[in-house]
């Protein structure tokens, strides 16, 4: 026996050492195997790589049972002996007293063939043919693993990689199920003999923690200097020191790289910005000392809770200090920010602290503008060669990973605007037992890819925009990897209906049944997914821009879903795009459009764009409105709130992605007592929303030099009120039905809240996206869950 307690057994695993007798809980004499009932345990879901089978092990000891536990490809399976009650004690423990981390979907128990146990074993862990496991997320550094790391006198004082089965990395670290260190890529270090006895002892919160590491035998820390390398302390003192005077650091962390900066000093975030192309688009923030961010931004109980959950995703938070993050969020009245969520970033926070330094440190994605985040060190060093430092280290990422980004909504409920680091692979339950195996390639803009397997759908993290050859081959390679992973071999194929899509151009080349599905629709049935909604609902999608079967670009509509049958029931009014995708980024053509196509008298409308477009411009805008040349026609609600952005703020101009609609969103600060009044008309065989009367009206409060947050106000709730008049007047028809909401412009709080006042006040319950997002990142859940429901869309021209 060696010190640690541990009895070697022939299978190579090692034991705790039990004393024998029937006070040891584990083991008995052979004449008391009578009256016992031996089971065969299944547990399905996320139980590997967050201590289940200790705790398994634990549980067994607490209620005298024998057998033993192992980890296989399909889960976790365990063969149990023991008295009648003890076993149902212990079959009923599994779920009530699971581990934090672990997530049980299912725990299937059967018979097994009478026989002896003397103890409780922790084996092997088993490979089988058909893989059913489920893929753990990667998890935030834990209180345990954090005092250890700044306590000067533990071994891991000041390490970087300091993990246990409570935290650390899990999905990026991965290669293969099931989950065990020769099967990710902390297989080519070597534990060191006091690591060993950690990762063999089930007593210890480091049993078969497979990134278990140490100074002595783990991943460590590097940069370089003038040609010359630094390792360890020496390399994070020199960071450190480059972010405490002002410059900038590539840093490479769980998932991938992170381009850092001293947040307040707008003199690094403009160099910053200038890397990225990036003039306005919002940055990311870390602190190390959360309790200094309640001085900084509007902190409520659950925000707090949120942002030290061992997901730890960037949070929205509303600022106190605008003045603080104008360099870091211009225009918006939030800023997101995270906790230091590794022991990396957790020590370069203390060093920065023991300099003087408290700010909040800008931590985005280390990338070029709309690519991949970078993971491997030697692209690193080549792309951002011309930072201050760049903070490599030797453990490879295997799966990239970008961070996760959500708020909290007035309810406090949870609203994803980025599903990744600390949720993927988590898989969500849909309401069918189906055997079928499916992949949803999901959208183009902001890609997540679904996966489905016995009922249960796995999102990929996010992928990002598709029109950039990177994201990509990104896009392929993740879902070879996610499909190796889960052991799924889809026969049926689902995509967006826009023939022109790079998600459908790429999965057409898949073999299987290829299953097409309108954007907007997916929307809705995200929701419905979710909530388990199947039949009878009403739907709004509201987002920018997506394929519509009349060959419009649809994004502002209303559905009826009931037997299988999808209706189109309203949408916003059409009015034209010209110069097309060229709106997204000059907002003002939207404005002009919805003015001069509305009717508008020239002299206002020469008033409002005289010395911001030239008259070169807006003649051939005109032109292009009559003619029908490039200028489609649109029901998209992203491009209302441009013309409204525009119109209220006076910006002609985007630089990102829905940049008008926040900064929109950002204006309002309390709920006006008039509105901007949206006209409902019947045409066409549906309703229409017109939305030239709030147009006109608000042109006129513009030039009249109006508030521009009361503008902004009466826009939110004028649209608010129109959505709810509209369902009401839908459900004239259809009878009483609950409403799913879904699309980008669903994740605007404003309009969320007050959308939602207006539907309780006729009666109407309201379901929104929360385990996925609004946006098109929700998409392929969607798409999944109108296979299976066999949705098939009820308009002309459907085959």
């Amino acid at each position: 026996m060696d010190k640690s307690g541990l009895r070697r057994h022939r299978s190579g695993v090692s034991r705790p050492a039990q004393p024998s007798g029937e006070r040891a809980g584990l083991s008995e004499p052979r004449s008391k195997i009578a009256g016992k009932m031996n089971k065969k345990i299944t547990v399905k879901g996320v139980v590997q790589g967050v201590g289940f089978r200790p705790f398994i092990w634990r549980l067994a000891g607490e209620n005298g049972i024998k057998g033993h536990v192992k980890n296989t490809s399909s889960g976790v399976v365990i063969e149990a002996s023991g008295e009648k009650n003890a076993l149902a004690k212990f079959i009923s423990g599994i779920s009530l007293k699971k581990p934090p981390r672990a997530e049980i979907s299912s725990v299937k128990t059967e018979n097994s063939p009478p026989k002896t146990y003397k103890t409780f074993e922790i084996l092997k862990s088993e490979s089988l043919k058909q893989n059913k496991a489920a893929i753990p997320a990667d998890l935030a550094v834990c209180g345990d693993c954090v005092s250890e790391t700044m306590s000067q006198s533990d071994r891991r004082h000041f390490y970087p990689f300091t993990n246990c089965t409570n935290c650390g990395p899990r999905f990026s670290i991965i290669e293969r199920i099931p989950y065990d260190r020769s099967y990710t890529v902390m297989k080519s270090f070597k534990l060191c003999p006091d690591c060993l006895r950690e990762y063999e002892n089930p007593a210890d919160r480091r049993f078969h923690a497979q990134p278990n590491a140490c100074p002595v035998c783990g991943p460590g820390v590097w940069t370089r200097v003038k040609g010359r390398l630094l390792r360890g302390e020496k390399a994070l003192d020199h960071v450190v020191r480059i972010l405490a005077e002002g410059g900038l650091a590539a840093i490479k962390g769980l998932g991938g790289f992170h381009l850092a900066c001293d947040a307040f000093s707008p003199k690094a975030v403009e160099r910053l910005r200038k890397f990225k192309d990036r003039p306005r688009k919002p940055f990311a923030l870390m602190s190390g000392e959360p309790e200094n961010l309640g001085k900084l931004l509007f902190i409520s109980r659950r925000e707090k809770k949120c942002l030290n959950s061992f997901r730890a995703p960037v949070l929205m938070l509303r600022k106190k200090d605008f003045k603080k993050f104008a360099a870091v969020s211009p225009g918006l009245d939030t800023a997101g920010v995270m906790i230091a969520y590794t022991p990396l970033h957790r020590v370069i926070f203390k060093k920065l602290a023991a300099l003087g330094f408290r700010n909040p440190l800008v931590m985005t994605s280390g990338n070029l503008r709309d690519e991949p985040v970078i993971k491997d060190n030697e692209k690193a060093e080549e792309v951002f060669a011309s930072f201050d430092a760049v903070l490599c280290h030797d453990r490879p990422i295997h799966n990239r990973v970008d961070d996760s980004v959500c708020f909290l909504d007035t309810s406090g409920g949870e609203r994803l605007i980025r599903r990744a680091r600390g949720y993927v692979p988590e898989s969500v339950r849909l309401p069918f037992e189906s055997r079928e195996q499916a992949l949803a390639a999901g959208a183009d803009m902001k890609n997540c890819f679904a996966l489905l397997r016995d009922g249960e759908a796995f999102l990929s993290q996010h992928i990002g925009d598709l029109e950039e050859k990177l994201n990509r081959d990104f896009y392929g390679e993740t879902i070879s990897n996610m499909k190796k992973l889960l052991g799924i071999k889809p026969s049926v194929i689902v995509a967006d209906l826009h023939p022109d899509y790079h998600s459908r151009r790429i999965t057409d080349a898949l073999p299987g049944k290829h299953v097409y599905v309108q954007h907007h629709v997916a929307h809705v049935l995200s929701v419905m997914a979710e909530t388990g909604l199947k039949d009878g609902v009403l739907g709004v999608s509201f987002d920018g821009t997506g394929y519509g079967p009349d060959g419009k670009i649809w994004g502002g509509e209303f559905f009826y879903i009931k037997a299988g049958k999808v209706e189109r029931k309203a949408h916003l009014s059409y009015f034209p795009l010209p110069g097309g995708d060229l709106c997204a980024s000059e907002i003002w053509r939207s404005l002009f459009s919805l003015l001069y196509a509305g009717g508008v008298e020239n002299k206002k409308l020469l008033s409002f764009f005289r010395g911001a477009v030239k008259v070169s411009e807006r003649n051939t805008l005109m032109r292009m409105i009559d003619s029908g040349v490039n200028s489609p026609l649109t029901s998209s609600v992203g491009r209302l709130f441009d013309a409204f952005a525009c119109l209220i703020k006076r910006d002609f101009y985007a630089t990102y992605e829905a940049q008008g609609a926040m900064e929109l969103e950002s204006l309002v600060r309390e709920k006006p007592e008039d509105f901007y009044r949206f006209n409902i008309v019947e045409a066409d065989g549906s309703l229409q929303i017109s939305p030239l009367e709030a147009v006109s009206a608000c042109l006129s409060d513009s030039l009249a030099g109006e508030d521009e947050g009361l503008m902004a106000a009466r826009f939110h709730l004028g649209l608010s009120v129109a959505v709810a008049e509209t369902l009401s007047k839908i459900r004239k028809g259809t009878g009483p039905a609950p409403v799913c909401l879904s699309g980008g412009v669903f994740q605007n709080r404003v309009l969320t809240e007050w959308v939602s006042g207006e539907l309780s006040k006729r009666g109407f319950k309201a379901f929104f996206n929360s385990k996925v997002p609004a946006n098109d990142g929700g998409i392929a859940l969607g798409q999944l869950y109108s296979h299976l429901l066999g949705i098939k869309p009820a308009w002309p021209g459907n085959d």
